[in-house]
């Protein structure tokens, strides 16, 4: 919901259905029609339209005009939203390209095959896809250097095999979740 200022008051807003005429302004000699502002669904401001006192009522047309730009202002902000959200997806996958490139050029092969000569198992759990991705590189240097103290086959557990989309529930998905990643790690446990 949204909070309205009036009159040095700061009061919640209801939820507003639609354009409702509010009436004559005391002393201004306006008519009011107020129309809800929302995004993705909920009402976050209101929009009030002023129409001199002594001109007519608002039309049929008037009020379906001032509607459809409500309806407008609310599909702007919420492409603003998106575009916004966009914008830091954007920023965090560079981020992420930079730090695979970094982690690429420094993995620490030593710590990795020590801990698979503890377990004896491996999982590499990575955003990218399985084929041609990190993982599957890790996953070779893992399985050359360290064949001999493993006890199951390296398993890679990976993004599904295809773009990355930039709207979070459709990122979840496609990208590696908690439920799936034990999912995995029980059938690796159990192999």
């Amino acid at each position: 919901m949204g909070y309205r200022f009036a009159e040095g008051d700061v009061a919640r807003l209801t939820a507003l259905l639609g354009a409702r005429p509010v009436g004559q302004d005391e002393g201004v000699g306006l008519a009011e029609l107020s129309l809800p502002v929302r995004v993705r669904g909920q009402v976050v401001g209101e929009i009030k339209a002023h129409k001199p006192g002594d001109a007519d009522e608002w039309t049929a047309a008037e009020v379906e005009l001032m509607e459809t730009l409500a309806e407008q202002l609310d599909m702007a902000l919420e492409s603003a939203r998106l575009y916004e959200d966009t914008q830091d997806r954007a920023t965090r996958d560079r981020l992420l390209g930079d730090v695979s490139t970094r982690i690429r050029e420094t993995l620490d092969m030593e710590t990795v095959l020590r801990s698979v000569r503890k377990t004896g198992r491996v999982i590499v759990v990575h955003e990218d896809v399985l084929f041609g991705g990190f993982g599957a590189e890790v996953a070779a240097r893992i399985a050359d250097a360290g064949f001999e103290h493993l006890d199951a086959p390296v398993r890679r557990y990976g993004g599904k095999n295809t773009p990355i989309p930039y709207n979070w529930f459709l990122e979840e998905q496609i990208l590696p979740q908690t439920p799936g990643i034990l999912k995995a790690l029980e059938d690796l446990a159990e192999f």
